[in-house]
């Protein structure tokens, strides 16, 4: 099941790179992102940016540092011959290190979870799907990445509003 859910959206990647690419960049990312944070600062919402960087640090940390080398998984265009992926300069990016649970995923929707962002909550999304587009995850890492995710942003947002006080 998880091969042809990857093989289906791995499909789309060729006629609708440019659209995977966006959401696959960091760079595009971070920058929606701080512009997230800043509308949060400006609305009156700066007391839920602490448990968000809490959030995006603990599920980075462990997603990077503990569970992928446990799990120890390879990535789908390590593994499967006929992947599409992005193309660089220099050949084909098929990223470096292991593939479950998926890192971008994770902190993707623990920010938007711990910040409530119905906005960034869909960057989270597209931002899942375009590493399976892009041959980096198969779609069980992203699953498991959004399901750390929003469970450690919004485990803190609920422990933050709980022993503060905060409505």
């Amino acid at each position: 099941m998880d091969e042809a859910l990857f093989r289906a959206l791995n499909g789309t990647y060729e006629a609708t790179d440019l659209w995977w690419d966006l959401f696959d960049n960091p760079s595009i990312i971070a920058i929606f992102a701080v512009g997230v944070v800043l509308s949060a600062w400006h609305a009156g919402e700066r007391r839920y940016l602490l448990p968000a960087l809490l959030a995006v640090g603990i599920c980075d940390l462990a997603c990077a540092r503990v569970l992928k080398p446990s799990i120890d998984r390879a990535r789908p265009c390590a593994v499967l011959d006929d992947v599409a992926m992005r193309p660089t300069p220099s050949g084909y990016l098929c990223g470096s290190g292991r593939s479950m649970p998926s890192c971008h995923a994770a902190n993707s929707a623990a920010l938007a979870a711990a910040l409530g962002s119905p906005a960034l909550a869909a960057v989270s999304v597209a931002t899942g799907l375009s590493r399976v587009a892009t041959g980096q995850h198969w779609p069980s890492d992203v699953l498991a990445g959004w399901a750390m995710g929003a469970g450690a942003g919004a485990g803190l947002r609920y422990l933050f509003r709980r022993a503060l006080g905060w409505r």
